[in-house]
């Protein structure tokens, strides 16, 4: 057995079975935390020919954002060839991989003393959270080389295809976006390295 750290971001380890079958097992966790602001609107929607300047307001959105993703995943290692310390293989591997975003939306209103309360309804504080989940499926073709008698290096590269719903924000004063589907097939590589007990 031994720890396996590779790029991107994974911590796993390794059960080597025989000399042709090796299982690897890793993963990932990371955060993330963002803050933006931007204006919205100008003139809360009505025509600038028809009000007077003092109706004229500039609405501003300050949003916080903090993002956790983690993520598991299982690769067969199959040996095809090994000549001296070099050893090539293919890997089957599946993954599951998981985000969940917490959001606070706030909005500044400036310029504007005679808001009804109807509009400012719209624009009061937002809190909501979302989540989604990842499946995927690679094979990859793999090469690594035996640097010492516990510790080897190794390089991967293929292909895999993943699959996700990506979920609606239920912003009052947008229109609502809706759960979304979305699919991808592309290359997937990586490296690293593997330290045996």
């Amino acid at each position: 057995m031994g720890l396996v750290v590779g790029y991107p971001t994974t911590v796993g380890v390794v059960w080597r079975l025989n000399d042709r079958f090796t299982f690897r097992g890793d993963g990932f966790v990371n955060w993330s935390s963002t803050k933006t602001g931007a204006p919205v609107s100008s003139t809360l929607g009505f025509d600038v020919n028809t009000v007077t300047s003092d109706v004229l307001s500039v609405i501003t959105s300050k949003q916080e954002s903090s993002t956790t993703n983690a993520g598991v995943g299982v690769s067969a290692l199959i040996t095809l060839s090994r000549v001296d310390r070099f050893t090539t293989y293919i890997a089957p591997r599946m993954s599951w991989s998981a985000s969940r975003t917490h959001t606070q939306l706030e909005y500044q209103i400036s310029g504007l003393q005679f808001l009804p309360d109807t509009i400012r309804r719209l624009y009061a504080p937002e809190d909501f959270t979302t989540t989604q989940h990842t499946p995927t499926i690679s094979a990859l073709f793999g090469a690594s080389a035996a640097v010492h008698d516990r510790f080897s290096v190794f390089g991967e590269a293929g292909f895999g295809y993943s699959w996700t719903t990506l979920p609606g924000f239920p912003i009052r004063t947008a229109t609502v976006v809706r759960d979304s589907r979305q699919k991808s097939f592309g290359l997937r590589s990586g490296i690293g390295a593997v330290i045996y007990f």
